[in-house]
């Protein structure tokens, strides 16, 4: 029964529909049905799962379709050299291929910084890159933090 009140629930109020990207708990991916008792989602590994309303209801769930920006942190592991006076045109970069991508449209221009991760046995320089884009509705964020990390990796190896 809870199910199905929970069900109903979001059939009314919408906090997501068919296609939106949400996360709720573990679980993250793309709504594929959303039914009386259950919603179903095909999450970013491929797999399908089906989410009782009723526990979609009591855990915090993002769309994450559903507002005008996106912000996007992504931090990189630095293993190699890095000459980090060349930050400006690294972000340069990000801005032009971002630019010509169909992928996403920046909100802001993007910001980076480079600090030590003392958290691991050995210290390890990190590499974070911040972007705000604009949320075109239907791009997973995941798909888009792969297209520009790769990208950076891609520049810091030059």
């Amino acid at each position: 029964v809870g199910n199905l009140i929970a069900g109903l629930l979001i059939l009314v109020t919408r906090p997501f529909k068919k296609g939106d990207v949400i996360a709720c708990g573990e679980v993250k991916g793309r709504v594929r049905q959303v039914g009386w008792s259950f919603t179903t989602v095909d999450t970013v590994d491929g797999s399908v799962v089906s989410i009782p309303n009723k526990g979609i209801n009591e855990k915090q769930t993002s769309n994450q379709t559903a507002g005008l920006f996106r912000n996007l942190s992504l931090k990189i592991p630095v293993r190699f050299p890095l000459d980090f006076n060349k930050h400006e045109e690294l972000l340069s970069n990000l801005e032009e291929m971002v630019q010509k991508s169909d992928i996403c449209d920046l909100g802001k221009a993007p910001s980076a910084h480079l600090k030590l991760d003392l958290s691991t046995r050995v210290p390890l320089p990190i590499l974070t890159i911040k972007l705000s884009v604009k949320n075109k509705g239907t791009v997973d964020g995941d798909r888009i933090q792969s297209h520009v990390t790769l990208a950076v990796v891609r520049f810091l190896q030059e």
